[in-house]
């Protein structure tokens, strides 16, 4: 699962930067146990990427990925886990 301290906003489980971008965002989140986590960016015509899939430990993570090959415009990053999904709106330039 994606930690979430009991003090902290749902919405901040997980931030990135910058935003509005124009080729890269980095991403920041916790995970507190071993688990399978995907990363995925959606347009809003529903067109998912998937740009990460796998097995995390638990710890902190920053990772950077590259948004080069995506055209301009309105899209949905999502982390998922087996027990949550957690969206963010991000703006392509």
């Amino acid at each position: 699962m994606v930690y979430e301290p009991e003090h902290k906003d749902p919405k901040d489980v997980f931030s990135f930067y910058p935003n509005p971008t124009i080729n890269e965002i980095i991403l920041s989140y916790s995970i507190e146990n071993d688990e399978t986590i995907v990363v995925s960016i959606s347009n809003l015509q529903g067109k998912t990427t998937t740009l990460f899939s796998g097995i995390k430990r638990s710890g902190e993570y920053i990772e950077h990925y590259s948004l080069t090959d995506f055209p301009s415009g309105i899209y949905l990053i999502s982390i998922m886990t087996s027990q949550n999904q957690y969206i963010k709106k991000i703006i392509k330039l």
